[in-house]
């Protein structure tokens, strides 16, 4: 399925999503953006998206991220995690409550200090950056090896600035040496964050440390800010760059660690992050060190085989995660007349396919201990010999307590589990809705039978795990419950 891109409209609402004028910024460069997951997500050629705002740290699951990829349509996905494996990364950020001469490498204070003797910072006009600009584009990608039509071509140049000053939030401010405009930099101010999108210097100027003082400046003013929390410059490249890391550090920024996942669409992953493409890729940017668009596809590949050789080591599929939601545990509740249906098939060839065969059989054998024949049988439950309560009965549930001694190492009574934001309802009184006796299983298309589980009137799932506004029932074992005699005047 491909995702239609829709236009962002200026948000006119006092909140906004996180990072949607950066976002805007970057659609009305020609960039696709969607928003999905949380976070908006843009495109950086040949399929692949990132996600923004920058400073957005995702834990997606290998699951939720092959989902995202589906969904849109796109070929992969880079984004920043703490929780899963992949490339080394960081975000350089500066978090203190002031920014001074003080906070610079001692290396880098007479630099700034010779910048403001030689340079005048001010923010530029559209006209400005368009026509003096386009020439420090060309000078600083020569001295870096790289290039980008973007600030290469006229035309897309124009776009580009355009687009800068289209946004409220983004702005640009150069570094002049006299009448000549040495550096510039595009800021974007969102959210309570400060970013330095993107900068430029002409390499006649260098000897003016034209960098230095307008990194200087431009952080020293938004840190005064009261509306700025932090200031960043940035994420680390997927290439090593020493000499760029060594700058930003000694400018006063910290490297914020993270892991860069990036994960392809499921269809693409095996031949991606397969072997002889990793390696073929790697060869082919040691042959040609100086093309950066070759180092760039190494380490991208690199990473993509990191997050999944990870992913294959990991408790994924047959071992999920504790489940917030009832209905992600539908078979562990209900009988059914076959244990083994076609969707656990499906599921094992799936995990076979994409994961390897010895994962599959690891996390299989957790599986057959919880479930299978060996695995301990369930206590018996004397209130729960036969059903009492029925549609219109008053019940109060009872006290936490009350309802931990019913509950197994799992955490549920014969598979049902008790969910902690269930806790809430403890104590309170409630009408029986109606007994719950059968379920229709979407994924396997299985009518399953459940017995002494009831649904309560109101009380109802806030979503608020999974930001979800469907408002399920929650399902309840009668064991939990205390029968009550209805009010006075009622029947």
């Amino acid at each position: 399925m491909t995702t239609a891109f829709p236009i962002l409209s200026p948000p006119t609402v006092s909140r906004e999503p996180l990072g949607i004028q950066f976002a805007r910024h970057m659609q009305l460069r020609g960039r696709k953006v969607f928003e999905a997951c949380g976070c908006f997500w843009q495109s950086v050629g040949h399929g692949m998206f990132i996600s923004l705002p920058p400073q957005l740290i995702l834990d997606l699951s290998t699951a939720q991220t092959a989902r995202l990829l589906r969904d849109a349509g796109i070929r992969g996905v880079r984004f920043p995690s703490t929780t899963r494996a992949g490339l080394p990364g960081g975000l350089y950020v500066f978090r203190g409550p002031s920014y001074g001469i003080e906070n610079l490498h001692r290396n880098f204070r007479q630099k700034v200090r010779h910048g403001l003797d030689r340079c005048e910072v001010r923010k530029l006009n559209p006209d400005e950056l368009i026509r003096l600009g386009l020439p420090l584009n060309l000078q600083t990608m020569r001295r870096q090896g790289r290039f980008d039509p973007e600030f290469a071509d006229p035309r897309q140049w124009t776009r580009l600035v355009e687009a800068v000053f289209a946004v409220p939030a983004m702005s640009a401010f150069g570094a002049f040496s006299g009448t000549q405009l040495a550096a510039y930099n595009i800021t974007c101010l969102e959210d309570g964050c400060f970013h330095i999108v993107h900068q430029m210097s002409a390499a006649s100027d260098l000897d003016s440390c034209p960098n230095h003082v307008l990194d200087f400046i431009v952080t020293r003013d938004a840190v005064a800010d009261p509306a700025v929390q932090f200031v960043t410059m940035g994420w680390s490249s997927l290439i090593p760059m020493p000499g760029l890391h060594a700058y930003k550090t000694r400018m006063g920024y910290d490297c914020e660690p993270h892991h860069c996942v990036i994960q392809f669409h499921p269809r693409l992953a095996p031949l991606f992050t397969s072997r002889p493409s990793v390696s073929i890729a790697a060869h082919l940017s040691k042959w040609r060190p100086t093309n950066q668009t070759l180092a760039v596809t190494a380490a991208v590949l690199n990473g993509a085989a990191i997050t999944q050789q990870a992913a294959r080591e990991a408790p994924l599929i047959i071992a999920p995660s504790e489940p917030a939601c009832q209905l992600e545990v539908q078979n562990e509740f209900s009988d059914g007349p076959w244990r083994f249906s076609f969707s656990l098939l499906r599921r094992t060839f799936w995990c076979v396919r994409n994961f390897g065969l010895r994962t599959t059989l690891r996390q299989s054998q957790w599986w057959f201990r919880r479930h299978g024949p060996a695995a301990k049988p369930r206590p018996p439950l004397e209130a729960e010999t036969e059903s009492t309560l029925q549609p219109g009965d008053y019940v109060q549930v009872k006290s936490l307590a009350e309802i931990e001694l019913t509950l197994d190492s799992y955490g549920a009574t014969r598979g049902l589990k008790f969910l902690p934001d269930m806790a809430r309802f403890c104590g309170r009184r409630f009408r029986v809705f109606k007994r719950l006796q059968t379920i229709f299983l979407e994924e396997s298309r299985q009518v399953r039978k459940l017995k002494n589980t009831v649904l309560l009137e109101n009380a109802l799932c806030d979503g608020a795990e999974y930001h979800c506004d469907r408002s399920c029932f929650y399902y309840w074992r009668e064991i939990w419950l205390t029968k009550l005699d209805p009010p006075e005047g009622k029947s």
